[in-house]
């Protein structure tokens, strides 16, 4: 599938390969974690990925006897989470099991037909949010999302360039979204000894200009674009953006909590203007290739997160919905999914505050997210889909921004809920053969969809009280 030139294939697999060998040999083997990893401890550890993949791999088998075509996505999405499971459990760094799994994506990539890419990215790209969301809600305490992002860059990346960047820029762009998280792997690389004492932001200043000019130099030199060299300019600004508001996350303390978290949303709100209106699309993959220098989690990683959903949701809206001018807001049924997408962050906020992480409360987050996209796509049809997945991005960034100052504490794992918005468009997209399937269905047929939905949410209920998932609010440390 991969169009790109082969020089920058080649920057990439060298930097990956270096940087991979360095983090091995200081980070990982002096601790001989991998001496840990017995049958007995997988054999234990496999059961929360076991029990939220399954039922998502019986639902694509299942999803053919409705029409949606989505068997083809059961090896990837079930690949995805193994692969991902073994690199967890080999605890390798978090660095470095992002760097394998993106190194993995990159490879997958190269080998899907152009015409039939679709499904199998999906499913890769579903398998690894699955088993992230249930590893990291049943152990809200550890949850991470730093070997998660720069593979889901990359996948959604490439899902949005070639199903809506065709012709002579997809090269092009393909190349300047493999530069940009080439050049990130390289800061994140020698960006350690001078990450200490830098109160005047000198030293992230030169990280920042030495991540520029990778780029620039991986633009004329490797893609061979001149025109898009000012993509360079942009992925500087990126990584100061991210040191920006890693350094507004340690000022939680001299700063209220609320006045922080505004200034980091007025951050993420100012980019996002600029990179889309300067440079589409792309300009809004490169923000969030520039995250991967993030040294901890944060609202940099937030800010990843709802860029590249923001992409994800547009490969949707531009894909399955005829309107050509977007979304139409005055629509009845799209004011009521910008509702729903709004309500149903909130709930799961909420949830998060009171809950502590149980595998049910972590297949119910899954549950929802994926539900919701299909109830929308067969009763009432694209455009309400659209707005209920900008609402939902939108409402996860700022309820996760925002969250310390609302709730007045920390909450652990919270982060998570920008991974809601990522389940539910992965639903919508692969399961958009319900559009035209709901728009010709009987009101019979309608009744009866609306009978078994029911049917599952009583099981599910019952399957809620069984495990008595009792509500206890969460031992969260202040600030």
């Amino acid at each position: 599938m991969l169009t790109l030139s082969t020089n920058v294939l080649i920057f990439f697999s060298a930097m990956a390969a270096i940087v991979s060998l360095f983090w091995l040999y200081k980070t990982y083997l002096p601790t001989k974690a991998w001496q840990q990893v017995t049958g007995k401890t997988l054999a234990a550890s496999i059961k929360v990925p076991l029990i939220a993949a399954i039922p998502f791999a019986l639902a694509f088998a299942a999803a053919e006897l409705a029409g949606v075509h989505t068997m083809a996505a059961i090896p990837f999405f079930l690949g995805a989470v193994f692969v991902f499971y073994i690199l967890t459990e080999l605890k390798l760094p978090e660095n470095l099991r992002g760097l394998l799994l993106l190194a993995l994506s990159v490879f997958l990539t190269s080998r899907l037909p152009q015409d039939t890419f679709g499904v199998p990215l999906l499913g890769a790209l579903a398998g690894l949010t699955v088993f992230k969301i249930a590893t990291n809600l049943t152990d809200r305490e550890n949850s991470s999302l730093a070997d998660f992002i720069p593979s889901f860059v990359y996948l959604t990346g490439m899902y949005w360039l070639h199903s809506l960047s065709g012709g002579s820029d997809l090269a092009n762009n393909e190349g300047i979204l493999l530069s940009a998280l080439t050049a990130a792997i390289f800061i994140a690389w020698v960006q350690g000894p001078f990450m200490g004492d830098d109160k005047v932001y000198l030293k992230r200043v030169m990280l920042s200009l030495t991540g520029g000019l990778v780029m620039l130099i991986a633009i004329t030199k490797l893609v061979v674009a001149v025109k898009l060299t000012t993509l360079a300019v942009l992925a500087g600004a990126g990584f100061f953006v991210t040191y920006l508001l890693q350094a507004m996350d340690e000022e939680k303390e001299e700063t209220p909590r609320l006045v922080n978290a505004l200034k980091q949303l007025i951050v993420i709100g100012i980019f996002t203007l600029l990179a889309s209106r300067l440079f589409g699309t792309v300009g809004v993959l490169v923000m969030a290739a520039t995250t991967l220098v993030a040294i901890r989690g944060g609202v940099a990683q937030i800010a990843a997160l709802f860029w590249i959903t923001k992409t994800f949701a547009h490969a949707f809206t531009e894909q399955f919905n005829p309107n050509v001018t977007g979304i139409n807001l005055t629509h009845p049924y799209s004011a009521a999914g910008l509702y729903a997408g709004f309500l149903i962050v909130v709930f799961a906020s909420v949830l998060f505050r009171d809950l502590k992480g149980k595998p049910a409360y972590a297949g119910l987050f899954l549950l929802v997210g994926a539900t919701l996209p299909l109830c929308s796509n067969f009763f009432v049809h694209e455009e309400p889909t659209g707005a209920l997945l900008v609402s939902a991005y939108v409402a996860a960034v700022l309820m996760s921004t925002l969250a310390p100052a609302i709730y007045n504490k920390t909450v652990p794992g919270h982060e998570n809920l920008m991974l809601l918005p990522v389940v539910m468009t992965a639903s919508a997209i692969m399961s958009n053969e319900l559009i035209p399937l709901g728009n010709e269905a009987s009101a019979a047929v309608r009744q009866n969809v609306v009978i078994a939905i029911l049917v599952v949410a009583f099981v599910v209920w019952l399957v809620l009280r069984f495990v008595k998932p009792t509500p206890k609010p969460v031992e969260a440390a202040e600030g």
